[in-house]
């Protein structure tokens, strides 16, 4: 019992418990703490208010190792208040798209003293409803029996969307003893994890993009197994600073597309008072601009600032008619305020596409065999006009033999009339 005990109280407060045996394991197993310590920070103390309205915020630190923390802990806080026999002391927290989040509890009063009650997290939305999801780790519930342990802790998160992404939306904590009013002061101490509500590609790497394109670091990607081995893609984290353009480069396959959707944290990591333009440039490997914004997420350029904390754009090259295309490279920037620094976090992913493919592979075959330009240029003009038709709606090219057989049916006909004219010609 004292073991598990042990174990739940470093969980929820960051930390570890490890039982040895032997010299040898503990001395390997301070290396890997120390390694973990440099990702550590002490608790802050912040106190809870008793009134909803003038909640304080919990301001967060980025995740170090969230390159291997599943599922993605993307940021964190640890804090220690106080807390009182009837109180509700509550905090708010700004979830942004593509997050979600947990909060842990730890109470504890003066040994000296006999405590009872209930203690639970309450977890309200922006419109008062109540939205918190029981969370049971090491057999904890949602609502701890006071009277039953001299450690009672608590924890709490909302559902994720079973489509999609989770939405940006502001949330009101509370942490409640709920007992009869008592003169003692408890300690209380709140860990709150924010994770990537949208980590599916088994890349996730923390990747600072260089200030000249030339030098730009080559993205790596990996699987994902529910839409086969036609889609590649991967999650990155890199520092960007007010007045820099950071750039990545992407290697595509022949006949691959791509998308990339970024976000950028705004006052998350710098600030209350952030503001700023952040945009995403995509070009190819000699500065020519290429692609477009993505439908679900049309801007590739948003200014944030006041009561829009983030900004949040997103780039494709789907449409794009250039069927050759190996390398994008891809920018982000950050026109703010002088001086700060803050992060990136963008999804990159290819699609493999075979009429992309088939009209690369033409391009080469006309120009290898003395097609010339004019070989080229016809079939970039048809490759093109399927881009045009399958923007219209049909994104899988399923719609190019149509385009093929409506020309057909053109020379067909113009055939057809130059016969007829030719023998009305020399029967006169």
């Amino acid at each position: 019992a004292a073991e598990q005990q042990l174990r739940c109280i470093a969980e929820v407060t960051g930390g570890q418990y490890t039982a040895v045996s032997e010299a040898n394991e503990l001395v390997a197993r301070l290396g890997e703490v120390t390694e973990t310590l440099l990702d550590w920070r002490p608790p802050m103390t912040l106190n809870g208010s008793l009134d909803p309205l003038a909640a304080p915020e919990f301001p967060l630190s980025p995740k170090a190792d969230w390159v291997t923390d599943e599922p993605g802990k993307i940021a964190v806080g640890r804090y220690t208040g106080i807390l009182m026999p009837g109180e509700t002391r509550w905090y708010e927290l700004d979830i942004w798209e593509a997050e979600s989040f947990w909060v842990w509890g730890l109470l504890e009063w003066p040994p000296d003293l006999e405590a009872g009650g209930v203690f639970e997290t309450i977890i309200l939305d922006s419109g008062g409803n109540q939205v918190e999801v029981p969370v049971v780790h090491a057999g904890i519930p949602l609502q701890a029996d006071v009277s039953r342990t001299e450690s009672p802790m608590t924890g709490a998160t909302v559902e994720i969307p079973d489509q999609g992404w989770p939405v940006a939306a502001t949330y009101l904590v509370g942490l409640r003893w709920d007992a009869p009013p008592d003169v003692f002061l408890g300690t209380l101490s709140v860990t709150v994890e924010v994770l990537d509500g949208n980590a599916r590609y088994l890349a996730r790497t923390n990747i600072t993009g260089a200030l000249d394109p030339g030098d730009a670091p080559a993205l790596p990607l990996a699987g994902l197994a529910e839409n086969g081995p036609e889609w590649r893609g991967g999650e990155f984290r890199g520092s960007l600073a007010s007045g820099e353009t950071r750039w990545y480069r992407l290697d595509l396959d022949r006949g691959e597309a791509m998308n990339v959707f970024a976000v950028f944290p705004g006052d998350r990591f710098v600030g209350e008072g952030t503001e700023g333009e952040f945009s995403i440039v995509l070009s190819d490997s000699d500065g020519n601009p290429v692609g477009r914004a993505f439908e679900s997420s049309p801007e590739m350029s948003q200014t944030f600032g006041n009561e829009r904390h983030q900004a949040t754009v997103s780039g494709t090259t789907s449409y794009d008619d250039d069927p050759l295309l190996e390398t994008v490279m891809i920018g982000f920037q950050w026109t703010g305020q002088p001086g700060q620094e803050s992060e990136v976090r963008f999804e990159v992913e290819t699609m493999f596409d075979p009429h992309r493919k088939e009209m690369a592979d033409q391009i080469e075959t006309d120009a290898a065999g003395g097609g010339g330009e004019e070989s080229a240029s016809t079939v970039a003009s048809s490759a093109e006009t399927t881009s045009v038709v399958d923007a219209s709606g049909t994104t899988d090219g399923s719609r190019f033999p149509v385009v093929v057989l409506f020309v057909a049916g053109v020379v067909a006909i113009g055939a057809a009339v130059t016969a007829f004219l030719v023998k009305r010609s020399s029967a006169g």
